[in-house]
C-alpha cells in the first residue's frame, strides 16, 4: 500500500517536471488585413503584468527555423521600460495590464507568419500563438485627382487576363453609401463581350489584366470611392481607390468671385457718382450762364434794348 502511494506521488513529480506539461497562460489575436492597411497584434495574459511586474516578449516567428524579438519589455528598480523594433513596421504605446497590442501601421508581406507573446521569457510551449496573413485582392484600382472639368482616368488591375478567363466585371461608385453605382458593367454572351457605360464615363471596351475608364470632364459628381468587381466577388477581393478634385481651381474660382462682386461693385459705384457729377456740372453750367446774361443786362441795357428791338425788326 505504501509502495502503491510512494510510486503515485513520483509520477506526479515527474509529470509536474516535464516540459511540455506546462498551462498556457497567455495568447494573442491578430485580425488579417490588406496590404498597406493597419493591422494590430494583441497579446492576452492571465495575470495583470503592471501588477506582478513581469518582464514580455512579443516574438515573429517568419518561418519554423527563424525568428524575432518586435516587442521587449523589463522592469528595472520598478520602471517599465520597453524595445520595438520600430524599422521592422511595428509601433507600440508602451500601455500593459493584461493586454498588450502592439500595430502594423503599413501591414506588407514581411509581416506575414506566427506571433507569440512570452512571460519572463518563457518557452514556446507556455503561450498560444496566433497566425497572420495578408487579405488576397483579385483587383485593385487607380484614379488620378485633376482640377475641376479636366480628363482623368481610372485604372483597373486584376490578377488575371479576363480576356482569356472570360469573367464579368463591375466597376462600381460609391459616394456616400456601400451600394454602390454601376459605372461600368462587362459581361460575356457566347464568348462576345458586351458592355455598358454610364453617362460621363468612356469605355473602349478593351479588357484584359487591366481596364481603363476614361471620365472626359471631372466634376464634384465624379468623387468618391471606386472599386472593381470581378464575378460579383466581394469587397475583400478588391481594394478601392478613391478620387477627388485637386482644390486649386476651386480656390481659384472662389478667390476671382470674391474680386469680381467688390469690383462689380465698386464700378456700378463710380458709374453713379459720375452720373450725379454730370447732372451737378449740367446744372450748375445753366445756373451760370443765367447769371451772367442776368449781369450783361444789369450793366448796358440799352444794348439790350437794341439787340432786342433788332430782333423785332427781323422777325
Amino acid at each position: 500500500m505504501r509502495s502503491t502511494f510512494s510510486t503515485i506521488l513520483l509520477l506526479v513529480f515527474i509529470c509536474s517536471s516535464v516540459p511540455g506539461v506546462t498551462a498556457v497562460n497567455t495568447s494573442c489575436q491578430i485580425q488579417s488585413v490588406r496590404p498597406a492597411e493597419v493591422g494590430s497584434l494583441t497579446c492576452h495574459f492571465s495575470e495583470n503584468i503592471n501588477v506582478t511586474r513581469k518582464d514580455v516578449t512579443v516574438k515573429h516567428y517568419v518561418n519554423d527555423t527563424y525568428d524575432e524579438i518586435i516587442v521587449e519589455c523589463f522592469w528595472v528598480d520598478e520602471e517599465y521600460d520597453c524595445f520595438i523594433k520600430k524599422q521592422k513596421g511595428y509601433v507600440y504605446n508602451k500601455v500593459l495590464g493584461s493586454d498588450l497590442t502592439v500595430l502594423i501601421p503599413n501591414a506588407t508581406k514581411k509581416h506575414e507568419g506566427r506571433y507569440q507573446c512570452l512571460v519572463n521569457g518563457g518557452a514556446p510551449n507556455e503561450a498560444k500563438d496566433c497566425g497572420f496573413d495578408l487579405l488576397k485582392e483579385h483587383t485593385t484600382c487607380e484614379i488620378k485627382p485633376v482640377h475641376l472639368t479636366e480628363a482623368t482616368s481610372l485604372t483597373c488591375h486584376f490578377s488575371e487576363n479576363l480576356n482569356i478567363t472570360m469573367k464579368d466585371v463591375t466597376v462600381k461608385h460609391y459616394v456616400h453609401d456601400n451600394v454602390g453605382d454601376v459605372v461600368v458593367e462587362c459581361f460575356w454572351v457566347s464568348g462576345s463581350l458586351q458592355c455598358y457605360n454610364k453617362s460621363g464615363y468612356m469605355f473602349n471596351k478593351v479588357i484584359t489584366s487591366h481596364l481603363t475608364i476614361v471620365i472626359p470632364n471631372s466634376t464634384e459628381q465624379h468623387e468618391g470611392r471606386y472599386q472593381c468587381l470581378v464575378n460579383g466577388d466581394n469587397d475583400l477581393g478588391s481594394r478601392a481607390c478613391s478620387f477627388n478634385l485637386l482644390p486649386g481651381y476651386r480656390q481659384q474660382q472662389q478667390e476671382k468671385k470674391k474680386i469680381v462682386v467688390p469690383v462689380s461693385v465698386s464700378v456700378a459705384v463710380l458709374i453713379l457718382i459720375a452720373a450725379v457729377l454730370a447732372i451737378i456740372l449740367r446744372e450748375r453750367l445753366k445756373s451760370l450762364l443765367c447769371q451772367h446774361r442776368i449781369e450783361d443786362v444789369a450793366q448796358d441795357p440799352e444794348e439790350s434794348i437794341a439787340m432786342t428791338d433788332g430782333v423785332h425788326v427781323h422777325s
